[in-house]
């Protein structure tokens, strides 16, 4: 832990800025959970014994709801879809799915400011095909640059739909795709 750190998480110095303060915490962020000493010279320095990653007990995605009864879910993202946050939103889309009255359209807004990985587009695609098997379908809105890359690069755009606004995507879904 560095010295003055009353939180006790250890940042990567790539991720202050130039005063010294954080923006935001990282997702790389991690928590020391004990130390172990190391005599030297007779003086005692710890040591990370063991580091877990943290949990900012917040959820990755917030359901909205449907503005009508049959009208789409709209689902907000509050984090990045990353290796850090899949297994969460993974579950967290599970659970809107598998409700004993899924939505027929699930729209997904992610907004510029996200990042998402190669396994929070795995996850993207899994949750549009699990939305198509119950007939229904999924639609990321304000997709980020690096989600709207790599649909263009793997050639994915048949998969999942990409909405510019809030505005195409709710046309997309009264159209029922």
């Amino acid at each position: 832990m560095r010295q003055g750190d009353p939180t006790g998480y250890f940042y990567f110095p790539s991720e202050l800025v130039s005063n010294g303060t954080l923006t935001r915490r990282p997702a790389s962020a991690v928590k020391i959970t004990h130390a172990v000493t190391h005599r030297t010279s007779g003086d005692d320095s710890p040591m990370a014994a063991s580091v877990v990653p943290i949990t900012t007990g917040s959820e990755v995605l917030h359901v909205v709801g449907r503005p009508t009864r049959t009208g789409p879910t709209w689902v907000w993202a509050q984090q990045d879809l990353d290796l850090a946050t899949v297994a969460v939103a993974d579950a967290e889309l599970a659970t809107l799915l598998t409700d004993t009255a899924p939505p027929r359209f699930v729209l997904l807004y992610l907004g510029a400011e996200r990042f998402v990985d190669v396994r929070g587009l795995r996850l993207i695609l899994r949750t549009a095909r699990r939305a198509r098997s119950l007939g229904g379908d999924l639609a990321v809105v304000a997709p980020p640059h690096c989600l709207r890359w790599m649909v263009d690069r793997f050639g994915l755009g048949g998969e999942v739909h990409l909405a510019r606004d809030a505005r195409q995507a709710a046309r997309w879904a009264r159209a029922g795709r």
